[in-house]
């Protein structure tokens, strides 16, 4: 009878029938051409700031004057490509994605049948999710941490019993690895000169 008592004193969990998640607009995607034009103002500021060396701009002020030209720029065309980004809706054992996050088209998974994948950064003061991918068949969509808050997102799937795998990894790792490239091309540039 005591087990009864205990088993009725638990609270139980109502999952709400529709949840509305925001989509951001620094989080989505831009296409080859848009990238490259944003590569073109950070290009500029490296440049500038290696003419300039010998100056009293040679503190950093223009590679930081090019990060803000860069995030400006970005959303700026974010603002043209993508209006308005819509929202992530998940209702009725489906999730509905926003043409804006999958390249012009809007997408809809079963939340049943699809696989999920939380891609989990490894740090000191936690994991922190830094983009989630939905697949099912062929349609594959990646959701960045930047365009939707993913810790609520999986508590939403979690509370629908959807089997979420995660994938950990550490962005110094990748960072490590970029600058001995980089450091290589250099060496090799400078040999070649």
């Amino acid at each position: 009878m005591s087990e009864s008592i205990e088993q009725s004193e638990k609270p139980l969990i109502i999952v709400p029938d529709r949840e509305v998640f925001e989509i951001t607009r620094m989080g989505l995607p831009l296409d080859l051409k848009d990238n490259l034009i944003n590569a073109m103002v950070i290009a500029l500021a490296i440049a500038l700031q290696i003419r300039l060396s010998h100056t009293f701009l040679a503190e950093g002020l223009i590679a930081f004057a090019g990060f803000i030209g860069y995030v400006a720029m970005r959303y700026w065309l974010l603002t043209r490509r993508y209006p308005e980004p819509g929202d992530l809706v998940i209702e009725k054992g489906m999730i509905d994605i926003p043409a804006s996050v999958n390249g012009g088209q809007p997408v809809s998974f079963d939340l049943s049948s699809c696989s999920v994948k939380f891609f989990v950064n490894k740090g000191k003061s936690g994991d922190s999710a830094t983009s989630v991918v939905f697949w099912q068949g062929l349609q594959t969509v990646r959701i960045n941490s930047l365009s939707l808050d993913l810790s609520k997102l999986e508590k939403a799937l979690t509370t629908r019993g959807v089997f979420i795998h995660k994938e950990y990894w550490q962005v110094g790792l990748y960072v490590v690895a970029v600058m001995l490239v980089a450091i290589l091309i250099f060496f090799v540039f400078m040999a070649f000169r």
